[in-house]
C-alpha cells in the first residue's frame, strides 16, 4: 500500500494541545526551577566576591587612580553575569518547551491518525489507512490497528465482491422480472452495494 508523507509545519505541530502544552510547560517549569536554583548560587557566589573586591578596592582607595572606576566595574560585572544567567535560562526553556511540542506531536500524531480513522469506522467508512511518518512513535501500537483496519477493509471488500456476483447473476436469470418481491429484495442489495462501495472509499 502506498505511503504518504507529509512534511512538518511547526504550525500544525499542536495535534492535541493540552496534553501537549501540559507535557512541555512540565518540562519548562523543571528547567526554570533548576536554573533559579543554579543562578541564585552562582549569584550569590559572585556577590560576595564583588562585595569582597570593593572591599579590597576600598581599602587600598590611596593607592589607586580612580577607585570608584574600579568599583563600577566590579558591579557591572556582578550585573552581566546575572544577565547572562538569565538570558541562557531563558534560552533554555524556551528550546525546552519547543523539543516537548516537537516530541509530543510523534506520539499525539499517530494517537490523531487513528482517532480520526475510528470515527470513520464508526460511520460505515474504510479508507486507506497509511503509514506514519519518519520519526513518528508508537509505530507497532499502530501497525497493529492499521492490520485490524485493513481486515475490516477486506471484509467489506469481500462483501462488495459478493454483492455484485448475487446482483449480476439474479439478474443473468431474470429472476426480477418473475417477482416484485424478488425485485424488491435485489433493489436492496444495489442500495447495499452502494453503500459498501463507497464505505472503501
Amino acid at each position: 500500500m502506498t505511503s504518504q508523507h507529509h512534511k512538518r509545519s511547526w504550525k500544525n505541530y499542536l495535534i492535541n494541545a493540552r496534553v501537549q502544552l501540559r507535557f512541555a510547560l512540565l518540562m519548562v517549569g523543571a528547567c526554570a526551577l533548576l536554573m533559579g536554583g543554579v543562578g541564585y548560587m552562582v549569584m550569590d557566589a559572585a556577590h560576595l566576591a564583588t562585595k569582597v573586591s570593593i572591599q579590597q578596592v576600598e581599602s587600598n582607595e590611596a593607592y589607586l587612580e580612580n577607585a570608584q572606576a574600579e568599583i563600577e566595574h566590579l558591579r557591572r560585572r556582578e550585573r552581566l553575569t546575572g544577565q547572562v544567567l538569565l538570558c541562557t535560562g531563558m534560552f533554555l526553556c524556551l528550546g525546552l518547551f519547543l523539543y516537548g511540542i516537537k516530541m509530543t506531536h510523534r506520539v499525539a500524531g499517530p494517537l490523531y491518525k487513528i482517532s480520526g480513522h475510528l470515527d470513520k469506522v464508526r460511520q460505515g467508512h474504510f479508507d486507506p489507512v497509511f503509514s506514519l511518518r519518519k520519526g513518528d512513535q508508537l509505530t507497532s501500537f499502530f501497525e497493529h490497528f492499521k492490520e485490524a483496519h485493513e481486515a475490516l477493509r477486506r471484509r467489506e471488500q469481500d462483501d462488495v465482491a459478493t454483492l455484485r456476483e448475487l446482483i449480476s447473476v439474479a439478474e443473468r436469470d431474470g429472476l426480477p422480472q418473475r417477482s416484485r418481491d424478488i425485485a424488491a429484495s435485489l433493489e436492496e442489495l444495489r442500495s447495499l452495494l452502494r453503500a459498501k462501495e463507497t464505505s472503501l472509499g
